[in-house]
């Protein structure tokens, strides 16, 4: 039993990691790609300023990102299995 609910506990963390990291991916892009193009167009001189506070931003996301996924390391069991019939579905 204790092994099942550590397997659900590893694939529910792999699950938020990876879903984190491409939402963030995508995002960031987009977001440095528009920078790109309003300094490019225009007379943008905030660009680098942008792109900087982004990064940043990213970084705060991750890093939350990674304390929830310790403190999902931390949870019962029953929330665990609570957790994993709710994403099972896009697994």
């Amino acid at each position: 039993m204790n092994a099942d609910v550590e397997t659900k506990r590893t694939v529910i963390i792999r699950f938020v990691r990876n879903t984190v990291y491409r939402a963030l991916g995508i995002v960031t892009f987009i977001a440095l790609c528009i920078t790109f193009y309003l300094q490019s167009s225009t007379a943008y001189a905030h660009g680098p300023l942008t792109a900087l506070l982004t990064m940043i931003g990213a970084w705060v996301v991750l890093f939350i990102c990674e304390y929830n996924v310790f403190l999902l390391k931390n949870f019962s069991a029953e929330i665990i299995e609570h957790l994993y019939r709710h994403i099972e579905s896009y697994l």
